[in-house]
């Protein structure tokens, strides 16, 4: 079977900042769609199947464990995620790529995009970077995965060229030339647009479990049961789930998900779609308390319910090393690995507030230290 790539057009519509200039004003998440249909379209053409790690109809940013276990649902083979990078500086250019700090697998890819790109670009080569991106952190150990920044939106050149079809063309191109060669793969003849999307659909009953079903209300209930009272916990806006199968249950329709979870089937809050999801290979421990430390299960009872009969011994692990954990992160923000600010280096980590603090105590001590 062919690879499966994951395409992840980063940011959304909502998304603060990620956006420079005036008539027009450039908007990266923008940008990043555009490259990916493109791009799409051309690996199709390839031989490769796709999917997009997100709606890209949606104006909401899904969360970046979100983006990472939906291709990790899908069990895809590769995840590239889509960006143009900012810098204080306008007159900063270049091209990088990243893999996650942990990862050697990606390498290898990494470099022979990295190297496209650099050919069709012909900008300052920033290299192939590590970080601990959070949607690099959601994928790395289970499929190859790279984050991609063609050039920097706040430089008024580059920015006035990424506002042309020609970037588009020129970026979506040199994904997929650095794709193919890392498949050893025969680029097929570039050019032309990739097909608007289709409206997402309700799937008849033989595809339940073919799609992904997404929320579209601010919070909604999922149950633990087939039953309307048997309330678990709340799921937010954007969040996706597998179908198994369809219930009536007092007269409403009600999905059994995946998860052994239930749902509402009214479509005044989910919809599908479109994403294709297979069911993904059975994980380790292990693989599940790098998912939980990367957000994907939740907190308390949420996580519980999630993990199932491995809960006990997944938090096992998670407790065992949540010193160590902490430590590496305050050892990689004083490296610099997560930028400035303490809302941007939350974020890079992907973990909550509270966890935050004791990486910021961490450090602290660290820095007494010397």
């Amino acid at each position: 079977m062919s690879k499966l790539i994951c395409l992840d057009p980063g940011h959304a519509k909502n998304t603060p900042g990620k956006r420079a200039g005036s008539n027009p004003v450039f908007y990266e998440y923008a940008s990043n769609r555009r490259v990916a249909r493109l791009l799409a379209a051309k690996l199709k053409s390839a031989g490769f199947r796709t999917i997009y790690s997100c709606n890209l109809d949606s104006a909401v940013d899904l969360s970046l464990s979100q983006r990472g276990q939906n291709a990790v649902n899908a069990n895809a083979d590769l995840f590239v995620s889509i960006h143009t990078n900012a810098h204080a500086d306008p007159n900063v250019r270049g091209t990088e790529t990243f893999i996650h700090t942990n990862s050697q697998a990606s390498l290898s890819v990494a470099q022979a995009v990295q190297t496209a790109m650099i050919a069709e670009f012909k900008q300052q080569n920033r290299g192939v970077k590590r970080a601990n991106f959070g949607v690099l952190r959601a994928t790395y150990q289970n499929m190859l995965s790279i984050l991609t920044e063609a050039d920097f939106f706040t430089n008024p050149q580059a920015r006035a060229w990424m506002l042309t079809p020609g970037f588009d063309e020129a970026y979506s191109n040199a994904l997929l030339r650095g794709i193919c060669a890392h498949y050893g793969v025969s680029v097929p003849p570039t050019g032309g647009s990739a097909p608007a999307p289709s409206k997402p659909t309700e799937p008849k009953s033989d595809d339940i479990g073919s799609e992904l079903l997404r929320v579209k209300a601010e919070k909604l209930w999922v149950y633990n049961k087939p039953d309307w009272n048997a309330r678990t916990f709340q799921v937010s806006k954007g969040e996706a789930f597998t179908v198994k199968r369809v219930l009536i249950v007092n007269g409403s329709k009600m999905y059994e998900l995946k998860s052994g979870l239930y749902i509402t089937a009214n479509t005044q809050f989910v919809e599908f779609d479109g994403v294709i999801a297979s069911t993904p290979t059975k994980k380790t421990d292990q693989q599940l308390a790098n998912e939980v430390r990367a957000g994907l299960h939740g907190n308390g009872e949420a996580r519980k319910v999630s993990l199932g009969n491995r809960y006990e011994a997944v938090q096992a692990i998670i407790n065992s090393k949540a010193e160590n954990s902490i430590d590496v992160m305050a050892r990689e923000v004083r490296a610099g690995i997560h930028g400035d600010g303490h809302e941007n280096r939350r974020k890079s980590l992907g973990i909550s507030q509270a966890q935050y603090e004791k990486v910021r105590a961490r450090v602290n001590q660290l820095s007494k230290s010397k």
